[in-house]
């Protein structure tokens, strides 16, 4: 997962004289436009086995301080999922070729695309199948029909790897709720992770 800002500047003045300024919100739009057709591309390029495409989303934009003032400044907060094989250099020099080629006819804007602030690399495909096994046998105790799979969300999971730990994904909830109005998790499965955890730290130094 790699996650940075695109930062559109123009120049601000009273909103009944616009021609004075330039607008930095307007200025954004053929940049989302064209962010649009690269995530198409994205979905739509070779899958990995297991985990499908990359995914390239904007989730944030802003700009602007009030009603009556011509923006001098516009974000775009872009969210990209990366896939084994993807780098987040690669990511990021995929978006910056993707806004090289729009042509800002607009006088006082300029448009930059800044260094990652979040890098959150994918999770390595081999994990120790002894640590594997173990935490599987503990989850069956609980969750008999409890199968491993991979799952294309984020987690620190991956910096304890970067470093050499070897690191799984656990926990009670689904993806599918996480980030909506209503997410939640259920109460029983809340019980059972407690329970397998406490199992994982009772089974140390034993196999």
């Amino acid at each position: 997962m790699v996650r940075w800002v695109i930062r559109v500047k123009g120049r601000a003045c009273h909103s009944s004289m616009p021609h004075e300024g330039a607008n930095a919100v307007f200025a954004a739009a053929p940049i989302l436009a064209a962010l649009e057709v690269l995530a198409g591309q994205i979905a739509s390029g070779t899958p990995h086995p297991v985990l499908g495409t990359g995914t390239l989303s904007v989730g944030m934009i802003r700009g602007g301080s009030a009603p009556n003032i011509v923006p001098d400044t516009c974000e775009v907060i872009v969210d990209r999922r990366l896939i084994p094989g993807e780098t987040a250099e690669m990511a990021t020099a995929q978006v910056r070729s993707c806004l090289d080629g729009i042509v800002l006819d607009r006088p006082g804007i300029s448009v930059s695309v800044e260094d990652p602030w979040l890098i959150c690399p994918p999770l390595p495909e081999c994990v120790p199948a002894l640590v594997l096994e173990s935490l599987l046998r503990k989850v069956q105790r609980h969750v008999p029909n409890a199968v491993t799979r991979p799952v294309s969300f984020g987690t620190d999971a991956s910096s304890l790897a970067q470093i050499g730990i070897p690191s799984l994904v656990f926990g009670p909830g689904g993806i599918e709720q996480a980030h909506t109005k209503d997410e939640w998790v259920e109460i029983e499965q809340l019980n059972q992770a407690v329970s397998i955890l406490f199992d994982c730290v009772a089974g140390i130094g034993h196999r």
